[in-house]
């Protein structure tokens, strides 16, 4: 591709090989320690794994938006349905999913690696990840479909076709992610003392669940549910305990539905950001011009974590209290700094990253909880 120095430069190419950048320090980033480790040698551990690749994915980021104009600018138009086109998207895309898969399965070796769990029992092994499978499908889907939008007659049809697709795909995401975990095992077999704790909250629960693997720690749905994940298990019971009473205070506070708002904020621009650029772009859609659809929803998903950021970490203070009122703020203090340990998430945020992530710092949370 000619450009305005006379060299050959992909800059679609440069610009996926950012993006697989950042999803890759997406997985990367977490290194878990022991649960049970000194805290203090822990956490620096961590630290400095958090905030190398911290600034290697702000690099990236920076990087995507600046191939992604420059691709703009100085790539000829291929259309995504011309054979030049096709195979840019299609070898960008393979970096992406290749740089996934890599990351992930050094996270996974990361976790492997950790000592067995020494709190409420040993970890269960996880089962084949179905949910989320079929949650990748339904995100293919949705990008093939949006992508056909834009090659409708009129603008009229266009919009009415992809807020269709976005509608059904929210739904059915929504459909697949509740039937995964809801075919988990009961947590009150596991551990009794939560149904008592739970009774003695007065707090409708219907559904308890416990899900095997590493990914998330425990949080509240709809419907009055609780959901306790793998990392659990490293906690003693009354730690476990004063978690269950963290996600007990969203149910007990209203906090799921008003979470929910502030996520569809957050997504919903960072939807209209996509669409909006998919549909500016015509009929004669462009490498270039979807991956500037892509920047565009990036840049609306951080608008809304930015709006949301600060009545998401009110309703996690709030709830932390909670806990603490229920069960003790040393055993909310301690769940807490053993989860990320053991997730391998640092105790603070870098400061490019503090005024957009939904959690306060571990930090924080606990300067709080001794305060009060």
């Amino acid at each position: 591709m000619e450009t305005y120095t006379g060299g050959v430069i992909y800059w679609e190419l440069l610009a996926a090989a950012s993006l697989a950048g950042v999803m890759a320090c997406i997985y990367l980033r977490q290194f878990p320690v022991a649960a049970d480790s000194d805290p203090s040698a822990g956490f620096k551990r961590i630290w400095l794994t958090w905030s190398r690749i911290g600034t290697v994915r702000l690099a990236f980021e920076l990087g995507f938006a600046v191939f992604t104009l420059a691709a703009l600018v100085y790539s000829p138009p291929d259309r995504i349905a011309d054979p030049p086109g096709r195979a840019t998207l299609v070898f960008g895309a393979a970096m992406i999913l290749i740089a996934i898969v890599v990351a992930d399965k050094v996270r996974q070796i990361r976790f492997v690696k950790l000592a067995p769990f020494t709190g409420t029992g040993s970890e269960v092994k996880p089962d084949p990840m179905v949910g989320w499978i079929a949650l990748g499908v339904i995100i293919l889907g949705l990008v093939v479909a949006l992508v056909a939008a834009t090659l409708l007659p009129t603008f009229e049809i266009k919009i009415i076709v992809a807020l269709a697709t976005l509608a059904m795909s929210w739904s059915a995401a929504n459909a697949a992610a509740y039937a995964y975990l809801s075919r988990k095992p009961s947590a009150l077999d596991r551990l009794p003392a939560i149904g008592a704790l739970i009774e003695r909250s007065g707090i409708k629960v219907s559904w308890v669940g416990w899900v095997p693997g590493n990914l998330f720690n425990a949080m509240a749905l709809s419907g009055n549910r609780v959901v306790l994940f793998g990392p659990i298990s490293s906690l003693e019971e009354r730690e476990v305990l004063a978690v269950v009473g963290h996600e007990l205070a969203h149910l007990k506070y209203g906090d799921v539905p008003r979470y929910q708002q502030l996520n569809r904020l957050s997504s919903g621009l960072g939807w209209l950001g996509f669409i909006g650029g998919l549909l500016a772009s015509g009929p004669s859609l462009t490498v270039a011009q979807f991956l500037a659809a892509v920047l565009a929803g990036r840049v609306g998903l951080l608008i809304g974590g930015f709006v949301s950021s600060r009545a998401k970490k009110a309703i996690e203070y709030r709830a932390d209290q909670y806990a603490a009122e229920l069960t003790s703020a040393d055993a909310i203090a301690a769940g807490l700094t053993k989860l990320h340990l053991r997730g391998g998430i640092a105790d603070r945020w870098l400061p490019w990253e503090e005024p957009f992530i939904s959690h306060p710092a571990l930090d924080s949370r606990i300067e709080r909880l001794t305060r009060d």
